[in-house]
């Protein structure tokens, strides 16, 4: 009787494994747990910040709701997985490691300069504030084909070499049928070239973070910074959009500021006007200058 009733507890304690150790179909695996829960707490610490802190939750909401679109579950299904997971502490605390270890390396490569250029670690590097507007507005119908839509800078101590950061939120109006939904910014040099950056738009009333950088091309003069906040391929006709938080930053070395100066006035008098060497007719030896306006 007794070797039974071992029999029945053995049998019954291996059930309670096995409902411990095989996973519901409709529970995530470790991977898919670690997926999801990594961007969660991204966001978590997006909105911990002080240019997110003003959203409303509904608001707040709607980015969850999308990390659950974009890993394709549902909100029962991540419940019933987290409720899985949390009567498992050992199994939770692998998934929470390794979601530990990959926002921890994310930490490391973002410090590292992976999504943007670093700037040089030196005391003398300088932060400009360009950006002398309101900081916030909200673009209504035909009111996007107006300012401050679009804006310019034009500033004569504009250097080579100098880096030019644009930041801002901006969400866009779902409906809107504009092809090309984009975002750019541009550098202008003096004699004619141009450098741009383009960033799509997402027209899903959703806040994203744009960040738009440019280094001023050595050796050439910058005339002028221009950008769009909203653009498209052929028409400007968005519901609504707004910005919010803009800044226009510059980067620069005063201590290079006099040499890069005199540089400049340098390059420009060469290409203004060059002396070049010809022979003297009939004379080998002897030579004339000619004083040549360069275009």
């Amino acid at each position: 009787m007794l070797k039974q009733r071992n029999k029945l507890c053995l049998a019954v304690l291996l059930c309670l494994a096995c409902a411990c150790t095989n996973r519901p179909k409709d529970v995530l695996d470790m991977r898919d747990m670690t997926d999801v829960l990594v961007d969660i707490h991204t966001l978590d610490g997006v909105f911990a910040s002080t240019s997110y802190n003003r959203f409303k939750p509904e608001e707040r909401d709607a980015y969850y709701e999308a990390i659950l679109v974009k890993h394709h579950i549902t909100q029962a299904q991540f419940d019933s997985s987290l409720l899985w997971y949390s009567r498992d502490p050992k199994k939770f605390e692998k998934v929470y490691t390794r979601v530990i270890d990959r926002l921890t390396a994310e930490e490391a490569a973002v410090k590292a300069g992976k999504y943007h250029e670093l700037l040089p670690k030196t005391s003398t590097i300088t932060r400009m504030d360009l950006w002398t507007d309101s900081t916030r507005f909200t673009l209504r119908g035909d009111s996007l084909s107006r300012r401050p839509l679009a804006f310019s800078v034009a500033d004569t101590s504009l250097l080579m070499g100098d880096l030019y950061e644009l930041r801002f939120l901006m969400r866009v109006g779902t409906g809107d049928s504009c092809p090309g939904l984009h975002t750019h910014f541009n550098l202008h040099y003096a004699g004619g070239r141009i450098d741009s950056i383009y960033l799509p738009l997402h027209a899903d009333s959703l806040w994203r973070r744009y960040t738009l950088r440019l280094r001023a091309r050595q050796g050439e003069k910058v005339d002028s910074l221009h950008g769009r906040f909203f653009a498209a391929d052929s028409c400007l006709c968005a519901q609504q959009a707004d910005v919010d938080s803009i800044s226009l930053v510059r980067w620069y070395d005063p201590e290079q500021q006099e040499t890069l100066r005199t540089a400049t006035r340098q390059r420009e008098a060469i290409r203004t006007f060059r002396y070049r060497m010809f022979p003297t007719p009939g004379e080998g030896l002897d030579f004339i200058f000619h004083k040549n306006r360069v275009n």
